[in-house]
């Protein structure tokens, strides 16, 4: 009887914590982004109740081209049909028209908040039909405290100039990034743009499909996907009556084929993933084909009436997929496209305006609720990485491990929920992170990259060439990058890892390391008049001087390195080496010395108490000995013989000091020590 009774505790117990599980949604905080769905003829769905409020005030009047973006408590911010934007007042922000959308591309715009900032949202928009507007990006900026004074930033900044009608997002492996992926409209290029902390990266990372398409406009017709692992993206091709599928590398950004087309689907457009195993496409006036990506078997669900048109589908926050039927006042329904028999009901839920063209188009991401994460993120200056566990039934115990990818075993690294851990090595490294609670454990493992280290001033120093004088100075930036961007007067000038400076004005290197770190580094070249007098350098004993009569500083250099910047005309050694000088002078060129010296050692200096301020008189003595001090305080003198015995020790004030000495005849040594030096003196008893 007890048993039974542990057993049902513990059952209790087990779906009380799953209960909570549903309620935390740690793993995904954005999972409420998708709650708003504006679309068609000013439709608005409020997806905070199962099946969604219909409200009105939507100012949106779109044929296709629809994007929302929800604050995450499901609370509409911004909706823009690709040319304007408007606020969760249904009023246009501010500089928020005459953006290069269009209408009637079919998923031409998407809203996507900036990875560590809820402030700053990107919107991304397409024109139709491959036309010359291209691919661009528009920053929003949100006013939290007064949402009608929220603005674009910048807008219209052209990443492509010419690509597919459809835009679609998921998330980096490392679950704070998110990539951004359009197709070229000519070719067999498919672009992955990487969206960071630090902003947009404008250099993408470029794969290639199977299918070559010729730049004609109705060709740039399309509609894409990912899958909720973001490891599968497909997209349909309207005039090509052909889907695509492809495997995708959250990781480093690569497409790789897995097949082209599924058999003649006439007119393919929207497409949807299930959170599981699902594919569904539309065939516009036919049929919705149901795909196992498992084993890529279709068959289709429905033969409709092809007297309605479907053109969009869409995940709803519950499960369910949406199509919108062009000119209706309903949407079709798959109600659990999981099940093996899923049905498709035409009129799934009926509206108070029209449809069009189009559904509200997200980040599929956002729907992803799976069990146990984590997000990481790398230093690419110290190869530090600072890891996050993340989970959906308030784990109390956490595991993490790492090993070398599929070689080492596994090691662990620590049991706090947040860690941060240095690799030693480059190479490709498995990270492990179990969460647990009670009975209940769950496990994720990823893949990471671990390139050498970023070193910081890749440019070196700024510098400056004489007035008239034509000039070439090649500036280099690290070799085994991803991306390389050269900018001249805030212009983007070259994208290779060289460049050549032929004008005066600032230069900036913005690189991407193949694992996505950003860095920056500036030099400034001036112009300069070169009439400085040119400097002399000799050595006095263990210091370097240099003549020089109208210098503002000098610059030492040891071993060709800058070593000091100095106002005055000397420099005290400390080192061996060898050393050259350079006058200096605000506005003028710095002007280098003839000769350089080479310092093999350093001269042991002669006893001088004298520069302390300190005399020792009679000496040789006959045992009396006055010691005065006339300069610094709190200075500590020691006696002792030649053997290091001490046998007397005191302290100097600024007074004079007198000793008398009882000892034999012989050598005595006296040491005087301040905070700074030690100074050794002979004293000799006769």
């Amino acid at each position: 009887m007890n048993i039974k009774r542990n057993i049902l505790l513990i059952i209790v117990t087990l779906l009380a914590t799953i209960a909570t599980a549903q309620r935390t949604y740690e793993t995904n905080p954005d999972r409420k982004r998708g709650f708003n769905w504006l679309f068609g003829d000013s439709i608005w769905l409020d997806f905070k109740t199962n099946p969604p409020t219909q409200r009105n005030g939507s100012q949106l009047k779109a044929l296709e081209s629809a994007a929302t973006i929800s604050d995450t408590a499901g609370n509409l911010l911004f909706y823009t049909d690709g040319m304007t934007v408007w606020n969760a007042n249904h009023q246009i922000i501010v500089n928020g028209t005459g953006l290069n959308g269009n209408e009637s591309s079919s998923q031409g715009s998407l809203l996507i908040p900036q990875p560590n900032n809820d402030s700053v949202f990107y919107l991304f928009t397409t024109d139709w039909q491959g036309k010359s507007k291209g691919f661009c990006y528009h920053t929003i900026i949100l006013d939290k405290q007064n949402i009608n004074k929220s603005r674009i930033k910048e807008k219209n900044i052209k990443l492509l100039p010419s690509v597919f009608e459809s835009i679609s997002a998921t998330t980096h492996a490392n679950g704070l990034w998110k990539w951004i992926v359009v197709r070229n409209a000519s070719g067999k290029g498919i672009n992955a743009f990487l969206l960071t902390d630090k902003g947009i990266n404008v250099c993408p990372v470029y794969s290639e499909t199977q299918l070559d398409c010729p730049y004609i406009p109705i060709n740039c017709q399309s509609n894409s996907s990912f899958n909720f692992n973001a490891n599968l993206f497909c997209i349909s091709y309207l005039n090509f009556s052909t889907v695509e599928f492809l495997k995708f590398d959250n990781l480093n950004g690569n497409f790789y084929l897995l097949f082209l087309n599924i058999g003649t689907i006439n007119g393919p457009t929207g497409i949807t993933f299930s959170k599981r195993k699902k594919c569904y496409i539309v065939e516009r006036d036919f049929n919705i084909y149901n795909l196992n990506e498992t084993t890529i078997t279709k068959y289709s669900i429905n033969n409709h009436n092809d007297s309605f048109m479907i053109v969009g589908s869409r995940l709803t926050p519950y499960d369910q997929i949406y199509y919108n039927i062009f000119d209706s006042m309903f949407i079709g329904l798959v109600d659990k496209p999981e099940l093996a028999n899923a049905k498709f009901k035409l009129k799934g839920l009926l509206l108070n305006k029209k449809c069009t063209n189009g559904l509200t188009n997200f980040d599929n991401s956002y729907n992803n609720t799976i069990g146990v994460n984590f997000t990481y993120s790398i230093n690419c200056s110290n190869n530090q990485v600072v890891l996050k566990g993340l989970d959906t039934f308030n784990a109390s115990s956490f595991i993490w491990k790492t090993r070398q990818n599929n070689i080492s075993s596994w090691q662990t690294i620590g049991n706090t929920k947040t860690l941060s851990y240095t690799y030693n090595d480059t190479g490709v490294y498995n990270i492990q992170f179990i969460a647990s609670r009670g009975i209940i454990k769950d496990t994720i493992i990823k893949t990471i990259y671990i390139y050498p280290k970023i070193k910081t001033g890749f440019l070196g120093k700024d510098t400056a060439f004489e007035v008239g004088v034509l000039f070439n100075k090649k500036l280099n930036a690290p070799d085994n990058i991803h991306c390389y961007n050269w900018y001249y007067l805030d212009t983007l000038r070259s994208n290779s890892n060289e460049f050549t400076a032929s004008k005066k004005g600032t230069y900036i290197c913005k690189i991407t390391s193949k694992a996505f770190c950003t860095l920056k580094d500036t030099i400034t070249i001036t112009e300069c008049i070169n009439n400085l007098q040119q400097p002399s350098l000799f050595r006095n004993r263990d210091t370097l001087r240099t003549w020089h009569s109208n210098a503002d500083s000098f610059v030492w250099f040891r071993n060709n390195q800058i070593y000091k910047i100095t106002k005055e005309s000397f420099l005290k050694l400390t080192d061996t080496g060898t050393y050259r000088v350079e006058a200096a002078k605000k506005g003028h060129c710095n002007r280098g010395s003839v000769s350089q010296i080479m310092v093999n050692r350093l001269i042991v200096k002669d006893i001088r108490i004298e520069d302390l301020g300190i005399r020792v008189f009679p000496n040789p003595s006959n045992g009396k000995v006055i010691i005065e001090n006339s300069g610094l305080s709190g200075i500590k003198f020691i006696l002792s013989n030649t053997l290091g015995q001490i046998l007397y020790s005191g302290n100097l004030n600024n007074e004079s000091s007198q000793l008398e000495f009882e000892y034999s005849k012989g050598l005595y040594i006296l040491t005087f020590q301040t905070n700074q030096q030690i100074i050794n003196y002979k004293l000799i008893i006769q």
